[in-house]
């Protein structure tokens, strides 16, 4: 696959696209007859703090959204003092990554910060599930894939630090994903 690269600050989607689709292909290959979900957690973008202030992001492609995934870690971090909001993925999130010329596949950013774009926080999402080849395991597909991303983006970057110092730890999303789905209800 031919990516143009247009925001080298992004490389933590470029690793993390590497990981889902190996993990899509071992879907496929294990040809699993459970529904199969796939999450990838991390600081995406700066937009994420810009949206949603110090508040985790949670979003689904359609067959996460069937399953309710982004409603139970919300549901899940409100219980457990983990608070996410839930964005939601739309077409114009793939279709602003499509290529423009025959030269590439895939757009990974434009030359614009995140904080400046619309719908900063989406595109990426929308960039790792195209590069990843899981916006072909949809609903309709016979093997649909489950894809959701958690941004921690706002509990990270609003923790203060002084000096050299570490910034305050924050462990979000463990108390909400280990709520929504290690926890026995």
């Amino acid at each position: 696959m031919s990516l143009l690269v247009g925001n080298t600050d992004a490389e933590g989607r470029m690793v993390m696209t590497d990981l889902l689709c190996e993990f899509k292909e071992r879907i496929i290959a294990e040809k699993a007859t459970v529904p199969s979900f796939i999450f990838t957690v991390a600081t995406l973008t700066g937009h994420a703090v810009r949206a949603y202030n110090g508040y985790g992001i949670t979003m689904d492609n359609g067959f996460s959204r069937k399953h309710k995934i982004s409603q139970r870690i919300y549901d899940a971090g409100h219980t457990m003092a983990d608070p996410f909001e839930i964005s939601t993925f739309r077409r114009e999130d793939v279709a602003c990554v499509q290529p423009g010329r025959s030269s590439e596949d895939v757009v990974q950013a434009n030359d614009k910060p995140s904080t400046m774009t619309n719908r900063g926080h989406q595109y990426p999402a929308g960039f790792m599930l195209l590069a990843s080849g899981l916006d072909k395991h949809g609903l309709n597909h016979e093997l649909p894939i489950g894809y959701t991303h958690v941004d921690i983006a706002g509990s990270a970057e609003l923790m203060s630090s002084i000096g050299w110092s570490l910034p305050r730890v924050t462990g979000s999303p463990v108390a909400a994903l280990a709520d929504a789905f290690l926890i026995p209800k």
